[in-house]
């Protein structure tokens, strides 16, 4: 993305430049729209300073927003980081003729906006997960096993049995994590996590993994969860779909740090910036917040830990799909493409992976000239842990879930609700 705040104004053809966007009243009344002037008039410079949601809405609900807000107009609000210090915040317009759908199947025009810096922090996307629910008996001190029912990566093997040993015994509720990218590393590195709950309140014993059957087996790692034990995906880079992620949850809350998150099932564990980082939209302006509307939000899973099937979820800000930043789609079908991503790169085709685009980088909000990774929704289609990410140096390719990625979300302009 560019360096500054103000985009130059972009145009598909010499065509539409010629005729340009320059609304006089006369003609905005006789498109209806005369309540709206003011945001008609700021339009027209690119960049829309003076904030006039209702007038934003009225101009998009009359189905005028094309004729108003060129693709590439910057609608500008600002963002209070946690340090209480304030930003001017940005936001692109990247699709004016969008159509919003609420919970309960109503629709409405909507203009689609992406944040055009990089948010302030790093969020993973999901945390690595636990692997075993400790059950109302409690789990006794004293020596388990789990086998490995599969083979994947480097360093697990189908057939081969791992030892731990607790020291004290397991509370019910405690969760057992570990074997943490256990793929990529050796297995005298691998350690088994004794958490009180999955809040992460207190961590009651660190033990050492070795090769070995001795002692109670818990179960049999497989690529789904399997009986006791959950997924090996899961539990050793975390989850990566988009309707169950902490990073869905931080977007769209604006509760103070240590409230934003709840676990989403029995194996989910808190992130690791939830009890430090405030929910995203705790730094915008009430007005900001009250303009934003829950809307219809497509994202497929992967074939691994799920069927890959589509999940509908309703989110006032959501983090963009492969598709809708005009990239070659893993499954199509999670949004329709947004022009300002096919105009700004110039690409004729959607465009590929691990390819660098310059045009696609993503600055920081608060330092406007170093580069920023950004976050995607969309999940890596044969692996459970893999979510798709834009790079700093501007290349699309995939990073497991657990990593601290920052993002440039979306939302949608509607009076719809």
């Amino acid at each position: 993305m560019a360096e500054s705040m103000v985009t130059e104004p972009i145009y598909l053809d010499e065509t539409a430049k010629a005729n340009g966007r320059k609304l006089d009243q006369m003609t905005a009344a006789l498109l209806g729209m005369s309540s709206s002037l003011g945001v008609i008039a700021r339009a027209q410079t690119g960049v829309v300073e003076e904030m006039d949601y209702n007038g934003i809405k009225s101009v998009v609900a009359a189905g005028n927003a094309p004729a108003v807000f060129q693709v590439g107009t910057q609608l500008v609000n600002t963002y209070t980081g946690k340090d209480g210090k304030t930003y001017d915040c940005p936001w692109d317009v990247v699709k004016t003729d969008d159509i919003a759908e609420g919970e309960t199947g109503t629709t409405a025009p909507a203009m689609v906006l992406q944040m055009h810096y990089a948010s302030l922090d790093d969020i993973q996307f999901s945390a690595q997960q636990a692997f075993y629910v400790v059950p109302e008996a409690g789990l006794a001190a004293g020596t388990y096993n789990v086998k490995m029912g599969l083979d994947f990566g480097t360093n697990i093997k189908n057939g081969t049995t791992y030892q731990f040993t607790l020291t004290k015994n397991a509370p019910a509720g405690a969760r057992l994590t570990g074997f943490y990218i256990a793929p990529d590393t050796a297995p005298t590195n691998w350690k088994v996590y004794v958490y009180k709950d999955q809040q992460k309140s207190e961590l009651l014993e660190t033990c050492n993994v070795s090769a070995g059957s001795a002692g109670v087996n818990l179960g049999t790692f497989l690529a789904k969860p399997n009986g006791n034990l959950n997924s090996v995906h899961l539990v050793c880079y975390g989850d990566n779909r988009w309707w169950k992620s902490a990073y869905r949850q931080y977007l769209n809350s604006d509760a103070a740090a240590g409230g934003w998150w709840t676990p989403q099932d029995e194996w989910d564990m808190k992130p690791d910036q939830a009890d430090t980082v405030p929910g995203f939209l705790a730094g915008f302006s009430d007005d900001f917040k009250a303009a934003l509307t829950r809307v219809k939000v497509v994202t497929y899973g992967n074939n691994v830990t799920d069927d890959g099937s589509a999940v509908v979820t309703y989110d006032k800000v959501f983090l963009p799909s492969l598709e809708e930043i005009y990239c070659s789609p893993r499954v199509s079908g999670e949004g329709t493409y947004w022009p300002y991503w096919k105009e700004r790169t110039g690409a004729k085709t959607p465009q590929a992976f691990h390819n660098a685009y310059p045009l696609r980088i993503t600055r920081d909000l608060a330092q406007r000239t170093v580069g920023r990774s950004v976050r995607l929704r969309s999940a890596y289609r044969g692996y459970g842990n893999f979510v798709f990410y834009v790079s700093m140096v501007g290349y699309v390719a995939q990073s497991h879930a657990f990593s601290d990625i920052r993002c440039a979300p979306s939302c949608k302009m509607t009076t719809l609700g």
